[in-house]
């Protein structure tokens, strides 16, 4: 079973207030579409996961506490730093409980610009920890220790399949990032299938 979401588990501190520029908004924009996305492959349980893109100032990622397919384009904030486990951000209200994840991720991954995380229980719950070497055994959310194991399988992986949690996929683009999103999807059903016909 997942576990419940409690909050976010770090201190932050506001350093500002948020005014995307034009660039950003259009990015924003896409971000608020992938609800469709997340309704349509079922990737939505009370928050339904984030998402994020790199901006010239730290990034921009889906406020905590939004239903998914509620979201606006007001339901975003800057993160511009992270020290220490300790969150910077700009805007009205807390980022999302795994912008610690997306925060070292840009850092140690330098061609990744999107990030998208969905609680694909469906998926998290049943494929093998020991299948694939995208996936990582059961880690609390939100927390330093999945940050760091998920931002070191991003080197090297289109995406992190977490173990009773979801999916975290990774790409340049929005339109690369979403692909990688829907392939992680298809090659759980294709798994899943290959297990029942071995079994």
């Amino acid at each position: 079973m997942p576990e419940p979401y409690r909050g976010v588990k770090f201190e932050a501190e506001k350093v500002g207030s948020f005014t995307p520029t034009a660039p950003e908004r259009k990015n924003i924009e896409k971000l608020v579409s992938l609800k469709e996305t997340y309704v349509k492959y079922g990737f939505l349980d009370r928050n339904g996961g984030n998402f994020s893109f790199r901006a010239d100032q730290g990034f921009i990622i889906k406020r905590t506490g939004v239903w998914i397919d509620k979201i606006t384009g007001q339901d975003f904030v800057r993160v511009t730093d992270v020290r220490d486990g300790r969150v910077f951000y700009e805007g009205d209200n807390l980022p999302s409980s795994e912008c610690r994840t997306h925060f070292y991720i840009y850092q140690n991954v330098p061609t990744v610009n999107f990030v998208f995380h969905a609680h694909a229980l469906e998926i998290a719950e049943k494929v093998g920890i020991e299948a694939d070497p995208c996936c990582i055994p059961v880690l609390s959310y939100g927390t330093m220790e999945l940050a760091e194991i998920v931002s070191q399988k991003a080197k090297t992986m289109p995406f992190v399949i977490a173990k009773n949690h979801g999916v975290f996929a990774f790409g340049a683009t929005f339109e690369e990032t979403k692909r990688v999103l829907i392939d992680s999807y298809e090659q759980y059903r294709k798994f899943e299938a290959k297990t029942a016909q071995d079994n």
